[in-house]
């Protein structure tokens, strides 16, 4: 069984943040997501039908982007991995900026508390963290990292996130993301990962 990507390791440079004092240009979200009818029950995450996500693109064309963003070779054995876990971001960062938006959720209710925030969706490789948030203190650059722990509240994280795949700039009120799909690495992809056996 291949070891998911997010046990692999990477090693990266924490740069330091650059405060942008010019107001972004946030656009209205786009997303096209439903229900499957007569659930008969409350639903959850993975029912959810994604056609397009928050900046418009279908899966496909995010996966798309989010490969073409890859700045390592994927060996042919890892190609399905790749797109199959470039998937779930996309699964992922969708259903977070859907809480984030939603009125009382605890993502949006969250947010809010951080007050006068650059605030950003992060999506993740991870299957451990596979959603963060960076808040930036517009006044002294300071940054910030918040997940969910295991109790399902917001955490601040020691570190920044690893595989960042794709990010949006958020404002809340009304909703607008500025959306991006950044460079990232991950060297372990270009050749063998290491399997378990199970006995």
């Amino acid at each position: 069984m291949p070891t998911p990507i997010s046990t692999l390791r990477t090693t990266t440079t924490p740069k330091k943040p650059i405060v942008d004092p010019r107001p972004p240009k946030f656009a209205a979200p786009k997303a096209n997501i439903t229900l499957p009818p007569n659930l008969g029950r409350p639903p959850v995450a993975r029912d959810l039908i994604i056609k397009k996500g928050f900046d418009g693109l279908t899966r496909e064309q995010a996966v798309a982007k989010v490969l073409a963003g890859l700045g390592t070779k994927v060996a042919p054995q890892n190609a399905t991995l790749a797109k199959e876990t470039a998937g779930e971001a996309f699964r992922n960062f969708n259903v977070a900026m859907s809480n984030t938006f939603l009125p009382g959720s605890p993502n949006n209710v969250f947010l809010k508390s951080l007050g006068n925030q650059q605030l950003t969706l992060l999506g993740t490789m991870s299957s451990i963290q596979p959603t963060v948030y960076k808040a930036v203190n517009p006044a002294n650059g300071q940054t910030k990292y918040y997940a969910r722990d295991w109790t399902g509240n917001f955490a601040e994280l020691p570190k920044p996130p690893l595989n960042v795949v794709m990010e949006a700039r958020l404002r809340l009120e009304p909703p607008g993301l500025v959306m991006s799909y950044p460079k990232w690495k991950n060297a372990a992809l270009s050749g063998p990962l290491s399997t378990i056996v199970e006995l």
